[in-house]
């Protein structure tokens, strides 16, 4: 039998709404079902499908949300690692953070500041590019179409500067290629399950602007011209999993 605290320390990933109707009853049905291993598992991907379902935002608006804000984390971890940093790090943070709380008009001016400090007003990399008009588009949309987001976002950075993966170049070392890979395909993956538990195309969404990102990045540093054949395997399995997740949302739809 398992500690009914970790239960509880569970039951905190979830949101707030669902715990406050819930929490009680499932701990109360874990405490007298013994529970194990098997609750725990049950408890933790439920909690994700809990996320995923919570969203009352129209999901265009929450896609490119989530999908700006996967970009920011990526180049918030790049600065920590080292890449550049300096003042548009701690910029690029609180950019972040007024993300989170839905801030996407307080978000613009610290996104364009960063840009500023950064010099990264210049290609190849076209993520502060993507991060700033989508929040331009989001500033310009009714307050209640923007929604806060879970601050477990921020260990993305944290996780990125404890455990580094770098991004997927054509030199790269393959076994880091590898690990590369394995990470930008988990979250694909993670944005297929998204998808089949919110059923709708807002998970599809930021999986497809995160992954264009990706794209127009290698493009833009004139590396175009070298694809190998594992370059290509490489964006096209990608892609697959974009289209994927759209798939899955189209046919969730539908079922609903």
């Amino acid at each position: 039998m398992i500690d009914e605290t970790l239960y509880r320390r569970i039951l905190r990933l979830y949101p707030a709404s669902y715990r406050a109707g819930r929490g009680e009853e499932i701990i109360t049905t874990l405490r007298e079902t013994g529970g194990g291993f098997r609750e725990v598992v049950a408890l933790l991907t439920g909690a994700f499908a809990a996320h995923a379902r919570s969203r009352t935002t129209p999901w265009q608006a929450d896609g490119l949300h989530l999908g700006i804000l996967v970009i920011a984390l990526h180049r918030e971890s790049g600065e920590l690692m080292g890449v550049d940093g300096g003042i548009d790090a701690w910029l690029i943070m609180l950019t972040l953070v007024l993300m989170i709380l839905g801030r996407p008009r307080l978000a613009l001016p610290a996104a364009a500041a960063s840009m500023w400090v950064g010099h990264d007003y210049f290609p190849p990399d076209p993520g502060p590019w993507v991060v700033l008009a989508g929040l331009l588009v989001l500033a310009l949309l009714p307050r209640r179409h923007v929604g806060r987001r879970s601050w477990l976002w921020l260990a993305v950075p944290a996780v990125m500067v404890t455990f580094p993966v770098p991004m997927f170049y054509l030199y790269a070392d393959i076994r880091k290629v590898l690990i590369s890979v394995a990470v930008q395909g988990a979250f694909l993956l993670l944005a297929i399950a998204a998808t089949a538990m919110s059923r709708d195309y807002r998970w599809a969404l930021a999986a497809a602007i995160w992954m264009g990102v990706e794209v127009a990045r290698f493009h833009l540093s004139e590396q175009l011209a070298w694809y190998s054949t594992r370059d290509w395997l490489y964006f096209g399995a990608s892609a697959l999993l974009v289209v994927a997740a759209f798939a899955v949302a189209y046919r969730r739809r539908k079922v609903v």
